[in-house]
């Protein structure tokens, strides 16, 4: 089950490298030909259409990575009918949410937005949202049959797809350009898959077409407090976007949105780790083998913790560096938030593992309480200091929600799995992240010049990297991580043997 875990993270590691790498790209040269101001209107336009994809996807997404693999493994006829229960509901919401959005356009422009963003571009952001729902719902059924290869070649395909139309959409037709082209490219990502996904679908239904009824209401129990976890998030993000443009800064919406497309950068390793956790956990649970699954748990979280903090600290010390040598010296202002945002980062990537857990445990009402509280501290301290302030108060609000988040979650994961040594294993890793933060905003905010401060966010990150390898990594996790590097140069160069 471990080897099956390490072969789906290795198949996503040069296929996350390829997607962070394409998608990066995009937002280099969109942010350079559209300009701060341009480039904020797409910021907000795109954390409109999260919050929208949200509320269409209605956790279905979710479901399809939790049902399929449990299915597959007890009653592999059912699978098709919660696809086509899944679908049917993410279609009719689809279409209520885009005939809502064509209808009030401009009343949403004028009332939400002051009019600094015009009815015609939320009107053009219903193909990306379209493309958005669809590519993500098809993509989650892949992920649960545990298609990790072909998930990663779809992958960068998609990527691949999205970076070139939105570029080409930049420099023919500006914002509306680059919102259309991504959409179609979504669109388009989303058949294919449909395309490759079909025959699997039927080979399992062996000819069964009924009992999608039931999966409905199954999956709406699921589905439900799923939709009400998810739903804070991108609406946190619109908000804090909404409150600065109120207060007529598009530009800081810019800021932030470079600073957050940057720090992605350490969410890559996580979600490339932990993206294969929820089918393999939903799986091991219904086998009922609970200490396999406290056990592949905590060595999941040690694993995305250890490392995402050499990415942070490295990053994060020749701040100044990445923000102007990618986007140009117009976005330096940017410099802080980014730096917050890495910190921010580090806790959604330990945080996403616990909140895996919950999935595959189907406890989403207690994943929606905990969502609930994070979503009122970042309300409370939003109204309190983004108004007044910007981009760099937006990203702190964030990291003391994120922060109160993540001490509610692990109090409700001890009431549902048992961990064997969980405190030893944990706080030193907690002493060591709070030590290097400290360090990180010390030097990422020295006056040193540019050079010096990339030789040591290449040493620091180095010295780190050791230290965690000689003090924090047991023999047992280093011959994973070994197997782990094996795999990623087998897979794609043929010198890997079969992982089943």
């Amino acid at each position: 089950m471990l080897r099956r875990f390490i072969a789906g993270a290795s198949y996503g590691v040069l296929a996350g490298i390829a997607g962070k790498i394409l998608f990066s790209l995009s937002s280099i040269v969109v942010a350079r030909v559209l300009g701060a101001h341009d480039y904020g209107v797409y910021v907000n336009v795109m954390a409109f259409v999260n919050v929208l994809s949200i509320v269409c996807l209605f956790g279905i997404h979710t479901a399809f990575s939790a049902f399929v693999p449990h299915y597959v493994q007890t009653n592999p006829a059912h699978v098709r009918s919660v696809i086509v229960a899944g679908f049917s509901l993410v279609a009719f919401v689809l279409l209520a949410v885009g005939v809502g959005v064509l209808v009030s356009a401009e009343h949403i422009a004028a009332l939400v937005y002051d009019e600094h963003i015009a009815g015609a571009i939320l009107r053009f952001a219903l193909i990306i949202l379209c493309g958005i729902v669809l590519n993500t719902a098809a993509m989650a059924v892949v992920y649960g049959f545990q298609e990790f290869r072909q998930y990663a070649l779809l992958t960068i395909a998609s990527s691949a797809l999205v970076m070139l139309l939105a570029v080409i959409g930049a420099f023919t037709f500006g914002v509306q350009g680059v919102i259309v082209g991504s959409g179609v490219a979504y669109v388009f990502s989303a058949s294919i898959v449909g395309i490759v996904i079909e025959p699997r679908i039927e080979r399992l239904a062996q000819g069964s077409v009924g009992g999608w009824k039931e999966s409905l209401r199954e999956i709406l129990r699921f589905a439900v407090p799923t939709f009400l976890s998810g739903i804070f998030v991108a609406p946190a993000y619109w908000i804090g976007n909404f409150l600065m443009t109120q207060a007529g800064d598009t530009s800081s919406s810019g800021y932030f949105g470079v600073a957050s497309a940057l720090a992605q950068v350490v969410l890559f390793v996580p979600t490339t780790l932990a993206a294969p956790l929820i089918p393999i956990l939903s799986e091991v649970h219904a086998q009922g083998e609970e200490g396999r699954f406290a056990s592949l748990v905590l060595k999941n979280v040690r694993l995305v913790w250890l490392a995402t903090l050499p990415l942070a600290a490295s990053f994060g010390i020749a701040a100044f560096a990445v923000v102007t040598m990618v986007y140009g010296a117009s976005y330096a202002p940017a410099v802080k938030s980014f730096m917050i945002l890495l910190g921010v980062n580090t806790l959604i990537a330990v945080e996403g593992v616990l909140g895996n857990v919950l999935i595959a445990k189907k406890q989403m009402w207690g994943s929606f309480v905990a969502n609930l509280l994070w979503f009122s501290v970042f309300i409370i301290l939003a109204l309190l200091f983004v108004r007044r302030g910007g981009h760099v108060e937006f990203a702190f609000s964030l990291l003391c929600a994120y922060g109160i988040f993540g001490v509610v979650i692990a109090m409700m994961l001890r009431r549902h799995v048992k961990f064997d040594g969980a405190s030893r294993a944990v706080l030193p890793l907690a002493l060591l992240t709070l030590i290097v933060f400290s360090v990180l905003w010390w030097m990422g905010n020295a006056a040193w010049h540019t050079g010096v401060k990339i030789v040591a966010a290449l040493l620091f990150s180095t010295l780190l990297g050791v230290i965690e390898w000689q003090w924090f990594v047991s023999p047992d996790e280093r011959a994973l991580a070994r197997e782990a590097i094996h795999n990623v140069l087998g897979k794609y160069f043929g010198r890997s043997e079969h992982i089943g």
